[in-house]
């Protein structure tokens, strides 16, 4: 058997999940996972994970992680490489399949480790690692990186984290504009009554809409749970924004704290795990995820004749193809005989 190894890759929603289905059913492939967010639990919405169970073949670094773990591409290599043996050792040909092109490149060109360090660096550096220890070493290290890339004075403690009863006085403020840094759909579920979106569909469009801001504005930025919004507050502030804030903890932290009757949110909050959008109080919301399209849906979405259940909902609707609609009601079928017997389908997905 000669061991040749096939790629399929390209941006997230562009196909590749279709194509590697049927491509395992009708060759002898096995997936291996290039995607960096797809190899973490829970996280199938935002990153357009296949549906596993739909596999006629093994895959391999779906779902490897817990989302609070790290991971790089130095482990994915390992992992993909130690993958890419198990697969032949079945007589398959393995099918890297993601968009993540740093991992994919690393990959099939070898992580390099030469950096061509001039012989006077190299005496500078021998001279620190003699002087100091590793610990404060790294602590000098993540000091500089945190005052170069633009966090705020790391004597200021509170570095423009805002509690959630800060953050509504501020808010209120006309001047202020209060930043949703989350995807248009997570926006559309919820936001602050004064929020605005962007409305970009990936960080490389987010210079553009920046550039039609005045600097001297007052910035009041927020997230789910506060992760997205680090790494655009610290741009904005690289780019001249002087005053830019966050809700500290994100949208979860206010709706745990902040009593329903002075709250400034409306609608649900949309997460990326089983319970799918969550009210004030952390309680569990009405939104479902639509089986077709993999994004949430309300209740007055339901009742569009374009929705159906474990089908389509009116967003996707028009997309499908005559087989990915048969399909899914294939599937939905099965569903609800094995629910109908008390029993969990192995194609039955919490959302």
């Amino acid at each position: 058997m000669t061991k040749n190894i096939f790629l399929l890759i390209g941006p997230t929603a562009s196909g590749k999940s279709n194509i590697s289905l049927q491509l395992t059913r009708d060759f002898p492939f096995e997936v291996i996972n290039a995607d960096l967010y797809s190899v973490y639990k829970g996280m199938n919405i935002g990153t357009a994970k296949p549906n596993l169970d739909e596999f006629s073949s093994r895959h391999y670094l779906f779902n490897k992680l817990d989302p609070d773990m790290n991971y790089n591409v130095s482990e994915f290599c390992l992992d993909a490489i130690d993958s890419i043996d198990k697969v032949f050792a079945n007589n398959k040909y393995p099918l890297i399949t993601g968009g993540s092109m740093m991992y994919i490149y690393q990959l099939l060109n070898g992580l390099s480790y030469d950096y061509n360090i001039l012989d006077s660096d190299k005496k500078i550096i021998s001279y620190i690692l003699e002087k100091y220890t590793y610990p404060e070493i790294y602590k000098s290290l993540i000091n500089e990186k945190e005052i170069s890339n633009g966090k705020i004075n790391p004597n200021d403690k509170k570095n423009n984290h805002l509690e959630p009863s800060e953050w509504n006085n501020l808010i209120k403020n006309k001047n202020t504009l209060v930043l949703d840094a989350r995807k248009p759909f997570e926006y559309e579920i919820g936001s602050f009554k004064s929020a605005v979106n962007p409305k970009v569909k990936n960080f490389r469009e987010f210079p553009k809409y920046l550039s039609k801001l005045g600097k001297n504005k007052t910035v009041a930025m927020f997230c789910t749970g506060g992760i997205r919004c680090e790494k655009a507050s610290i741009y904005l502030k690289q780019r001249g924004f002087k005053n830019v804030f966050q809700l500290k903890g994100g949208i979860l932290n206010y709706l745990k704290k902040i009593k329903k009757e002075e709250s400034k949110w409306n609608g649900e909050c949309f997460v990326f795990d089983n319970r799918v959008s969550l009210k004030h109080n952390l309680q569990e919301g009405s939104y479902i995820v639509c089986s077709g399209c993999r994004i949430p849906i309300s209740n007055k979405q339901k009742r569009s004749k374009k929705y159906e259940e474990g089908v389509s909902c009116p967003r996707c609707y028009d997309t499908l193809t005559k087989s990915q609609v048969n399909r899914f009601r294939m599937r939905q079928k099965q569903i609800l005989l094995a629910k109908k017997a008390g029993k969990k389908h192995k194609f039955q997905k919490e959302y």
